[in-house]
């Protein structure tokens, strides 16, 4: 179903789910499923990268369900103010797709 997404939609709004695809959904499976990933957790802790790259994805998650949000309103202003938001947080957001958050603006 993804692969459907990622082939229809633009990628300004499917980048985000590709990057939480790669990065997070085995590890969430393994929460779901009980398996091995919540225990090593508890026992070693949370690596500083790991963290901060679930900080970024939930980050481009919440990026993306505005800009749904936004589109589905009809209101290009918010549109343009969502993505203006991006570009001045990319240091906590995953990667943009290119172009879209090139420069500070």
């Amino acid at each position: 179903m993804l692969s459907k997404v990622l082939a229809a939609a633009p990628a300004g709004l499917t980048a985000h789910l590709a990057e939480f695809n790669e990065y997070s959904r085995h590890a969430l499976n393994s929460y779901v499923h009980s398996g091995i990933h919540p225990l090593r957790r508890v026992r070693e802790g949370f690596p500083v990268e790991m963290a901060m790259n679930l900080i970024r994805i939930s980050n481009g998650l919440m990026h993306m369900a505005y800009r749904m949000l936004a589109n589905l309103m009809g209101s290009q202003r918010r549109m343009d103010k969502v993505t203006h938001l991006y570009k001045q947080f990319t240091d906590c957001c995953p990667m943009a797709p290119s172009g879209e958050a090139s420069a500070k603006s």
